[in-house]
């Protein structure tokens, strides 16, 4: 079978869904809340940033599906799956008018972008690599949801703490010097250039390393002694503190200023994960967890 034809059998079998849902409404103790309030939308978030987001402008009471991974909505909500991933039929029978994504390199999937045209849902897809992007997010979405009661006025919130908590902390200038952001630690996944937590370093004054390269690296232990990162930020949800103490400890081996020299900030919340409003907290957190740090030589301050 071509690749059309599996769409249009895809869309045939998905149509036939749509028809028993409308015919067989039996209880269902899984499915969740799916019935906001008449006449409004009905949103379908396939990312956990998002859905943060959408919670931030007063959205939340209007998502009747989420992402597999989310952990920020109502566990009630029914699972959709992801963007990888999608449950067609359960979408179908939520009935959204609006489905929430953020874009990658693959786009929007062909099946998603055929099935919402046939059944006349609106996607918003959204790129959210860079805290530029997270910024016009907000506006977006602000802008498609306009018409719910309060969403100009969350949004309007939203823009005035992104100029208070974006922006460059004398703290971390001093302070921080050159701070690696860590993803993992076994191999060592860091944020890098065009990612929105390397903007965020940056932008609160540090001097973010990498300096080359993608938005998303592997070091292996060369790489880290020759980065010498004089602070390090650690967003790991799941790691113990016998594997944080162990890994503190071969980058003291390692020679690593931020290890010998205290400043190391292990912050678990795993919404700092997420591309969103959620990256709001996390900047007030790396903020904080600056306070103490001694400060950094104007030597290596310098860029």
């Amino acid at each position: 079978m071509t690749g059309p034809a599996r769409l249009a059998a895809a869309l045939a079998m998905i149509g036939l869904a749509l028809a028993s849902a409308a015919c067989d409404r039996a209880p269902d103790s899984a499915a969740g809340p799916t019935a906001p309030a008449v006449g409004g939308p009905r949103i379908v978030s396939l990312s956990p940033g998002l859905s943060i987001t959408l919670a931030d402008l007063g959205l939340a009471g209007r998502v009747v599906g989420r992402h597999a991974s989310d952990r920020s909505l109502d566990p009630a909500i029914r699972v959709v799956g992801d963007q990888t991933g999608i449950d067609y039929e359960v979408l179908a029978r939520l009935e959204p008018t609006h489905i929430v994504m953020q874009t990658d390199a693959g786009g929007v999937p062909a099946l998603l972008t055929s099935l919402a045209a046939q059944r006349g849902w609106r996607l918003v897809a959204l790129p959210m690599l860079t805290l530029d992007d997270i910024e016009s997010a907000v506006g977006r979405l602000a802008g498609v949801f306009a018409d719910e009661s309060g969403v100009t006025e969350a949004a309007h919130r939203i823009r005035a703490r992104v100029a208070e908590v974006w922006s460059e902390d004398p703290t971390i200038r001093e302070r921080a010097g050159r701070m690696l952001v860590v993803y993992w630690t076994s191999p060592l996944g860091v944020a890098g250039p065009g990612s929105f937590h390397h903007d965020l370093a940056r932008r609160l004054g540090a001097r973010a390393i990498p300096e080359t390269g993608g938005p998303y690296q592997t070091l292996d232990a060369e790489d880290l002694r020759a980065a010498a990162p004089d602070s390090i930020v650690l967003l790991t949800p799941d790691l113990t503190d016998a594997d944080l103490a162990r890994t503190v400890e071969r980058w003291r081996e390692y020679g690593i200023p931020a290890a010998l020299e205290g400043r190391v900030a292990v912050l678990r919340e795993w919404s700092y994960l997420t591309p969103g409003t959620a990256i709001l907290g996390l900047a007030e957190a790396m903020r904080r967890a600056s306070q103490p740090w001694p400060v950094v030589s104007a030597r290596l301050t310098a860029p």
